[in-house]
């Protein structure tokens, strides 16, 4: 039997459709229990639930909800307004039912791929227009701000681009936009800075040579797709790899859960470590 929690804000109408879908389940015999609860009372519900539906309108709370059940054996999932209709409520069953079978996480990595990269492809293209725009404006009058202005777009869209990537892919999963922005930017230096070691003569020999490594003139737009390639490969270790630890640690393995509960700071150093590492085996080898 498979209990599946419908939450919303009071759990009133849920409860309404809770009941229906409950009768369509008994007739078509299959092994679903639907219950409709409200977001304050989801604490009572955790340990006896195999999924938490959450309702379009309380979406907000997935992230603290999450948190919530990492002890227990229950995966969480979104609702969207079109996959529940009232007038309907086969229709509805069915829907929750297609959500269940293919499990709640799994059913958003392809389509917030997609969002994301169409996303960053207008903003790259926008951030472009602008660094492009005040690059004429300077080669005209010769006035130095607008130089500068060109600098700070074009001039570091790759930085932008990095943060973006990750901050509207967490978004769209319900992550932490900062967490997954963060690692983007952590995975563009780790391969800049393993990059350049590596494809010197010469390597590190002092401070000098670490700061043009990062200057501002390697993450322009000449660099935007492979830098962007890279962004992307490391945020889905990074994603798939938090997703892994995520299980484990709900299996009570003691280092996931240790893992599981570092410092934000913690596990980012920690990533960037394996980014770097990585970074330089696929230097080597390609």
């Amino acid at each position: 039997m498979k209990n599946v929690v419908i939450v919303c804000i009071q759990g009133v109408t849920s409860s309404v459709m809770a009941k229906r879908l409950n009768t369509l389940a008994e007739q078509k015999n299959e092994n679903y229990v639907f219950k409709a609860v409200s977001v304050s009372d989801i604490k009572d519900y955790l340990e006896d639930s195999d999924y938490i539906l959450l309702t379009p309108q309380i979406k907000n709370k997935f992230n603290e909800i999450d948190r919530m059940s990492k002890d227990y054996h229950c995966e969480i999932g979104i609702l969207e307004e079109r996959s529940v209709s009232f007038n309907n409520i086969e229709l509805t069953y069915n829907n929750l039912k297609s959500i269940i079978e293919k499990d709640c996480y799994k059913i958003s990595e392809l389509t917030a791929l997609k969002k994301t990269f169409i996303d960053v492809l207008i903003f790259a293209f926008i951030v472009c227009c602008i660094g492009t725009l005040f690059y004429g404006m300077y080669r005209c009058t010769k006035i130095m701000i607008f130089y500068d202005i060109y600098q700070k777009t074009s001039g570091v869209i790759c930085i932008y681009v990095a943060y973006t990537i990750g901050a509207l892919f967490a978004k769209y999963l319900h992550q932490s936009s900062f967490i997954y922005g963060s690692i983007c930017i952590l995975t563009l230096l780790a391969y800049s800075l393993c990059s350049f070691s590596l494809r010197s003569n010469t390597g590190f020999h002092n401070s000098i040579d670490l700061i043009s490594m990062l200057h501002v003139n390697n993450y322009g737009i000449s660099n935007l797709v492979r830098y962007s390639f890279v962004v992307f490969c490391g945020l889905f270790i990074f994603h798939f790899l938090n997703l892994f630890i995520r299980k484990k640690s709900k299996e009570r393995h003691h280092f996931y859960v240790g893992y599981f509960n570092m410092p934000n700071h913690k596990v980012m150093l920690t990533y960037f470590i394996i980014i770097f590492i990585l970074s330089c085996l696929y230097i080597i080898i390609f």
